[in-house]
């Protein structure tokens, strides 16, 4: 008689893949301001202009908005109901029912790209003029991965059996399915600096226990 039990498992089928990851944010509006315009005066003593005001770098354009969240993961899957016979044993069992486990939640979607920079402000004779146009906005937050689904419900089982030894025995493990594992988090957006990735997802509820009745012959 052999000495490893014969397990036998009643459970809902999982999921392949992750639910869906959530749309990236929007890009950064273009900087419509710009820098400081030169100013000048003319000097009649020397017929040439001079600079009162150097020409102002381009602000800094806007800020990528967040990316949105990833969706929410599927409740996982119910474990089979029904009637198990099982004849007679002739090695110790073990029957493990439990529903699939929740879906992952979906990745939070990528920040958006931040806006172009401002233009310089206007020229001025007799002034260097050489600024700049104005750097890029950050990158927006990523956005949070998706909450993960809750596992799924474990349905009643009704299981027959004759143990064809008096040591034999049959234990039959009712467990709560896992949840779901939360969404990953999205990417920062790209650009000047960005605000950061998002936060991981929540992990789903835990699936109900399943009921079961076991009759030994």
């Amino acid at each position: 008689m052999s000495d490893n039990p014969s397990i036998i498992t009643i459970t809902g089928a999982a999921y392949d893949t992750a639910a869906s990851q959530g749309a990236a944010g929007d890009k950064g509006a273009v900087q419509t301001g710009t820098g400081a315009n030169a100013t000048n005066h003319y000097s009649s003593s020397d017929c040439r202009y001079h600079c009162d005001r150097q020409q102002g770098n381009g602000p800094t354009g806007h800020d990528g908005g967040t990316g949105h969240p990833g969706s929410p993961g599927k409740t996982g899957r119910a474990s089979p109901a029904g009637t198990l016979s099982l004849g007679d044993l002739t090695v110790n069992t073990v029957i493990k029912i439990y529903g699939g486990p929740g879906q992952q939640g979906g990745t939070g979607g990528t920040g958006g790209t931040g806006g172009e920079g401002g233009n310089p402000g206007n020229t001025a004779t007799g002034c260097n003029n050489n600024a700049s146009k104005g750097a890029q906005g950050k990158g927006g937050k990523g956005g949070d991965g998706g909450t993960g689904g809750a596992g799924g419900d474990a349905q009643y089982v009704s299981i027959y059996c004759h143990l064809t030894d008096p040591t034999l025995d049959i234990t039959v493990e009712a467990s709560p399915s896992q949840g779901g594992a939360g969404g990953n988090p999205g990417e920062a957006g790209s650009g000047g600096g960005n605000l950061g990735n998002g936060n991981t997802g929540k992990a789903g509820a835990e699936g109900k226990i399943a009921p079961f009745a076991l009759y030994k012959q």
